[in-house]
């Protein structure tokens, strides 16, 4: 079931026999507790399909080591091809003066490149198992690395080992080739950003209104029951698809929050909407609103800054660097000339290049590149080159934003037509059985106005829905989920403001 060519992909030391013994045991562990739902379900519902829960929960237990390792396949291949185009650069800048092999064992003590590390640490190891060259062993890990960039990477860099062609034109090369990689991902986020765009559009605009036009006709509330449940997946999808738009060496590595404080919170949530709804007596849909605005505001101000802080080293670190390779011009090494760049860039961004822990990776990723600038000599053509690649990568970021801002357009448009669009439907069918109800029976009156809590499912529905909009729309333009609550506040508050404008008219 498991083939060789995934556990070398996975880079996943498992022997036959192991394998057997982990599914083995995941399999009997995921029927045991699929066994006892199944019969508690029976016994709460008496309806023997949900027996039917026990065979599944065996099935995943038996592909749940497969699933595990495509994640750490894919984990694998995204680590190392956001580290491409800056380890790249360390090799064309000690293209004249070092082997590429001794560049990359260099490039153990840097955290910012600890997955090359570890590709480096299998390379070595490759060698050792198959007495071979590293150039050797490194062509031989090319064949089976999922990455199909860093496969390329491989083969030029153990070309070069060997001396075939002009290594410091390849490495150069090489460089050139990561970066224009780079920017042509960002010209294909576009792309990406239209799927996303029709999905969010089709799941959570087109879809919601059909399902409520038919639910306040027939009074049925399992129609918007289920129009609620298939967004999830449509904003898992759309998550997705941003994910894979937004460039890898520019993602920003936000603190993740505390199981303590995500505890809190939630039952911060909760108490929330216990106040609101029971005591104040806030219509529901208001009640939840309110509640996951004061929730997400403490998120919002601690991820700000440090989105902020993000975005303005992005923006400084090409005029940074031009500004050290010219100090290079005059004698003076990196870590000095830091220093002389205190009265024209803030303080804090400049002492932040060496202390970089909890800072932005593009960050990480330039202090690495300036402190093997200063082993091979600080000459300044390596800074020029240092200054060239992250001027190609602050262009596209440029351009990735501009295409982000207007996808975050689109997703405000769509919590405006949601919203309105949803009053005016509800305000409309209401409107046509109050005509209509003159002369008809009291249950055909009661079936043509929609109910309260109808009403109160369709408001449900469309403050959480512009909620996960803004998240969307937040992670699309700064890279992360944790940088997304500023915008689900800013579409919650319209999606609010809309529905009481419409109550009020």
């Amino acid at each position: 079931m498991i083939s060789n060519k995934l556990l070398e992909e996975a880079n996943a030391e498992l022997s036959r026999a192991k394998i057997k013994r982990i599914i083995r045991k995941r399999v009997c562990f995921s029927l045991a507790i699929s066994t006892i739902i199944g019969f508690i379900l029976y016994k709460m519902t008496h309806i023997f399909v949900s027996i039917s829960i026990i065979p599944v929960g065996g099935l995943i237990g038996f592909f749940s080591l497969m699933f595990e390792l495509l994640l750490q396949r894919n984990r694998r291949e995204t680590l190392v091809e956001k580290e491409l185009p800056f380890v790249s650069t360390v090799l064309a800048m000690g293209a004249n003066h070092v082997p590429p092999f001794s560049v990359l064992k260099n490039l153990i003590e840097l955290h910012a490149f600890s997955q090359t590390k570890k590709e480096y640490f299998t390379i070595l190891k490759k060698a050792k198992t198959e007495h071979v060259t590293l150039s050797r062993a490194a062509a031989l890990i090319s064949e089976i690395h999922p990455s199909a960039r860093f496969q390329e990477f491989l083969k030029s860099i153990s070309a070069s080992e060997r001396g075939v062609g002009d290594p410091y034109y390849s490495l150069r090369d090489l460089s050139k080739t990561e970066l224009s990689t780079l920017s042509h991902k960002v010209e294909l986020s576009q792309e990406k950003f239209g799927v996303a765009s029709s999905l969010i559009l089709v799941s959570f605009a087109i879809v919601p209104l059909t399902m409520m036009v038919f639910s306040l006709i027939t009074g049925n509330t399992q129609l918007l029951y289920l129009t609620s449940l298939l967004s999830l997946p449509a904003a898992f999808g759309a998550n997705l698809l941003i994910e894979q738009a937004y460039p890898l060496g520019l993602k920003p590595e936000p603190k993740k929050p505390s199981r303590f404080l995500l505890t809190i919170l939630a039952l911060l949530l909760v108490l929330c909407f216990v106040v609101f709804f029971s005591w104040l007596k806030l219509p529901l849909h208001l009640a939840i609103g309110v509640s996951l605005l004061l929730c997400s505001i403490p998120f919002s101000l601690f991820y700000s800054k440090h989105s902020s802080e993000h975005s303005q080293s992005i923006k400084l670190m090409p005029s940074i660097a031009r500004d050290l390779a010219e100090e290079a011009k005059k004698g003076y090494p990196p870590s000095q000339s830091i220093g002389r760049l205190t009265k024209k860039y803030p303080k804090k961004i400049l002492m932040n290049l060496y202390n970089v822990e909890d800072k932005p990776y593009l960050t990480k990723a330039y202090v690495a590149l300036l402190k093997q600038a200063e082993k091979l000599g600080a000459q300044p053509e390596q800074l020029d080159i240092v200054a060239e690649t992250m001027n190609v990568i602050t262009n596209a970021h440029s351009t990735y934003n501009s295409k982000a801002n207007l996808f975050r357009m689109m997703v405000y448009g769509s919590v405006v037509i949601l919203t309105t669009s949803s009053v005016i439907v509800i305000r409309t069918i209401s409107e046509l059985a109050r005509k209509m109800s003159a002369g008809l029976s009291l249950s055909a009156i009661a079936l043509l106005h929609p109910s309260p809590s109808l009403k109160g499912v369709v408001y449900v529905a469309v403050v959480v829905n512009s909620y996960l909009l803004g998240i969307l729309a937040g992670k699309a333009v700064k890279g992360s989920l944790l940088f997304g609550f500023v915008d689900a506040i800013i579409t919650t508050l319209l999606a609010l403001f809309l529905l009481n404008i419409g109550g009020w008219l």
